[in-house]
């Protein structure tokens, strides 16, 4: 290089030349829109094909180029590094008009000159330009250049937004990079190598997807972006998105359009109220998260034929017609929600659900085409249903059953089809017994049938669950324990409350919570079993005429 270009008022001559008055498209490489643009339209929105096409990091390029030949020869410029990245922040910032729109006219057209300083004029200010000249005098020698890979060092300072703090960490950075390069995977937190090491994504969105634009995997957190940034849609070959915790308040359309290989969708706790109509383009989705934002409407129709999961918890939804849709769909989380009701048969075709959380939401009843033999969990606590249906007999690999805190005033024999389940929770109801059937549960683990203030018994059949290890009756009117409770061998802790009525002494039901002291409960119900005197009785009906010898016969 010259060594005039060398000197800070040079080098900005030199930007100024070849870069901004021979018109580098700063809109379409960096999407650097003039400030008196108007907000495209949606259709707009969707032709961004060859804008993304062309979006690249070129000038960053430029300036580490720039940055290489400062750090091989350190005492030839009157600048260093913190220049270069300056000149970097302000082609994102946008405080300067400088580096808007594609051309000069383009510019004047816009007004830009009379709305926004010139970064020249700031830079070559004399209160501004000391912070920049590092050398009052420099070498005007030819520049000597190594242009060996080995020589060649990341920029660590900008990439990583100053949080290098020792040469042990810059190599550990480097290795970083080159395992993200390898696996085409990257999680942009908080810190993604410690608390002195973090990637900072906010300040350069379209920086980071230029580099990494062939990954597969990419997770942003904690950021404050208020929409998808437009330079991750150029990220094609992404199977994998994660933005949560920001203020993104929509998904533009541009994801299903441009990111048709996605596989996982994540955007949780953001300030979401819809999705896009057209997300069925993304054909090879498996799973949609977008639970703890601000949807109060879901599509009426969804088809993704490969969704598995869907995520959906902690939303503001009163409804929800599209599971129909949904044939491939094995997990479903809706929980606290608003939602009262589905459709009927909603359920009908997702013959491979296995999960559904639907507790905290205002639903009156369980759907029964809900009930499908695939179903292993079903959470439905905390809401108005007044009724089991008959139907729950059909789902003959539920595991779990969660229907505490309901308006549940009958349970139904049907409950004993249910020959899978290992736990089952109907605290917080109004039944007053417990089915004989109960007996069939032979897998039974736990039985939850507290705060049930209408229940006065427990059904001799649970006797035959013996394979039931925890037992919760607080809170109920159960005055008496069935001497069959010493078959359950298994049973390892009874919760019977404080204000419990048993008529059994109190040395029995002490620590009966644990242990020791179900051992010591059970202990003594079996000494009241032998206690007790067998009496052997029959009755005996003779009916028939008079005088035919009904008497003579019992003699």
């Amino acid at each position: 290089l010259d060594p005039h270009y060398r000197t800070l008022k040079g080098f900005c001559k030199l930007i100024d030349k070849e870069w901004v008055n021979y018109s580098f498209p700063w809109r379409t490489h960096m999407n650097n829109k003039c400030c008196t643009e108007p907000t495209p339209s949606p259709r707009e929105q969707v032709q961004t094909h060859d804008l993304l096409d062309h979006m690249g990091p070129v000038f960053l390029l430029f300036l580490d180029c720039v940055r290489q030949l400062i750090t091989q020869n350190s005492e030839s410029f009157e600048f260093d590094q913190d220049f270069l990245i300056f000149l970097f922040e302000s082609t994102h910032n946008l405080r300067f008009g400088t580096f808007t729109g594609d051309s000069h006219q383009e510019r004047v057209q816009s007004g830009i000159p009379s709305l926004t300083p010139s970064i020249w004029s700031h830079i070559l200010d004399e209160c501004v330009a000391p912070q920049f000249i590092k050398r009052a005098t420099f070498s005007r020698d030819t520049l000597t250049i190594d242009s060996d890979q080995r020589s060649m060092s990341l920029w660590t300072e900008l990439l990583l937004h100053s949080r290098i703090e020792s040469k042990f960490q810059e190599e550990e950075v480097r290795d970083s990079v080159q395992r993200i390069l390898a696996n085409r995977s990257i999680n942009l937190t908080f810190a993604l190598w410690g608390p002195s090491v973090s990637w900072d994504i906010t300040i350069y969105p379209q920086m980071w997807c230029s580099l990494f634009r062939h990954l597969t995997r990419l997770q942003v957190g904690a950021t404050f972006f208020g929409e998808v940034p437009t330079a991750i849609l150029s990220m094609k070959q992404l199977k994998e998105l994660l933005i949560t915790q920001s203020i993104i308040t929509k998904i533009p359309v541009g994801v299903a359009i441009h990111l048709t290989n996605l596989e996982r969708l994540f955007l949780p706790c953001n300030q979401i109220t819809s999705i896009p109509t057209n997300i069925h383009l993304l054909t090879q989705l498996n799973h949609l998260r977008l639970y703890g934002n601000k949807m109060w409407k879901f599509p009426n129709r969804l088809i993704l034929p490969s969704l598995k999961t869907l995520e959906i918890q902690e939303n503001e939804l009163t409804e929800l017609r599209c599971l129909p849709e949904l044939v491939s769909l094995k997990k479903l989380t809706l929980h606290h929600n608003k939602l009262a009701r589905f459709p009927p048969g909603a359920f009908n075709k997702l013959t491979s659900l296995t999960s559904i959380e639907m507790y905290d939401n205002e639903l009156i009843e369980i759907e029964p085409s809900l009930c499908q033999p695939s179903l292993i969990i079903l959470s439905a606590a905390n809401n108005r249903i007044k009724m089991i249906p008959p139907q729950i007999a059909e789902s003959i690999n539920l595991r779990v059953l969660d229907l505490r805190d309901n308006n549940i005033s009958e349970v139904p024999p049907e409950i004993g089809d249910l020959i899978s389940l290992t736990e089952l929770n109907l605290s917080g109801n109004n039944f007053p017994d417990l089915p004989i059937a109960i007996r069939n549960l032979a897998l039974l683990e736990e039985l939850n049938v507290s705060r049930n203030t209408k229940l006065t018994y427990l059904s001799y059949g649970i006797g035959q669950c013996t394979s039931l290890k925890r037992l919760s009756i607080q809170d109920t009117a159960i005055s008496s324990l069935p001497l069959v409770l010493v078959h359950l061998t298994s049973l390892q802790e009874i919760n019977i409350g404080s204000g419990n009525r048993l008529n059994i002494p109190s040395y029995a039901l002490d620590k009966c919570n644990t242990k020791e002291g179900v051992a010591r409960l059970l202990e003594y119900m079996k000494n009241k079993l032998q206690e007790k005197e067998s009496v052997y009785r029959i009755k005996l009906l003779v009916l028939g005429q008079e005088n035919v010898g009904k008497t003579t016969t019992i003699g």
